[in-house]
C-alpha cells in the first residue's frame, strides 16, 4: 500500500512540474537582443564611424528589425543623427554587424580641453529599434516592441588607440 501511494505522489509531482515547465515555455515572452559597440573611430574631428554588433540570443524566436534611428550626443548636445530605413531579420542565435557613419559633427571641431588632454572623446550613442519577434515553435506568436539602447563611448582622439568593446544598455519604450 505504501509503495502504491509513493508512486502516485511521484507521478503527481512529475505532472505538476512538467505542466508548469511547459506553461513557462509557451507563455514566455522574448528577451531583448544584445548590442555592443565593437569599434569607433574619428576620421577627422567631425566624422565618426562606429561598428555595432546586434545579436539575437534567443533560441526559439526570429527577430525582424523594421528601422533603426541613431543619435549621437557630445557634451549633452545632439551632435549627429542618422535614420537607417533598411530592415533586416535575424534568425535564432544570429549576429549582425552595422557600421553607421556620422558626418559633419560640428560640436567635435572645437574640442574640449579635458578631452584633448585625455586623448579621447566621451560620446553617447542612442538608437531606437522597432522589432517584431516571431516564435517558430507551436503555438506561433508575435510580439512587437519599441526598444532604445544607449552606449557610453570613450572614442580615442587618434587612430593609434583602440576602443574597448562597450555593452549598450537596454530601455523598453513600450508602456
Amino acid at each position: 500500500m505504501t509503495k502504491i501511494w509513493l508512486k502516485n505522489k511521484k507521478r503527481q509531482l512529475l505532472e505538476i512540474v512538467g505542466t508548469s515547465t511547459d506553461h513557462n515555455f509557451l507563455v514566455r515572452t522574448p528577451i531583448y537582443v544584445h548590442c555592443h559597440v565593437t569599434e569607433a573611430s574619428l576620421v577627422t574631428d567631425s566624422n565618426l564611424t562606429i561598428g555595432i554588433t546586434i545579436r539575437n540570443p534567443i533560441g526559439f524566436y526570429h527577430v525582424h528589425h523594421d528601422h533603426i534611428n541613431f543619435t549621437t550626443y557630445y557634451q549633452n548636445q545632439t551632435s549627429g543623427s542618422l535614420l537607417n530605413n533598411a530592415s533586416f531579420s535575424q534568425g535564432r542565435k544570429n549576429e549582425t554587424h552595422l557600421t553607421p557613419s556620422f558626418n559633419g559633427m560640428q560640436i567635435l571641431r572645437g574640442g574640449n580641453d579635458s578631452d584633448s588632454r585625455e586623448n579621447y572623446y566621451d560620446i553617447l550613442v542612442k538608437f531606437n529599434m522597432q522589432d517584431e519577434y516571431k516564435r517558430q515553435l507551436l503555438p506561433r506568436t508575435r510580439h512587437h516592441r519599441h526598444l532604445e539602447y544607449s552606449c557610453e563611448l570613450k572614442v580615442p582622439a587618434s587612430s593609434a588607440s583602440s576602443l574597448n568593446t562597450t555593452l549598450c544598455r537596454y530601455h523598453n519604450l513600450d508602456p
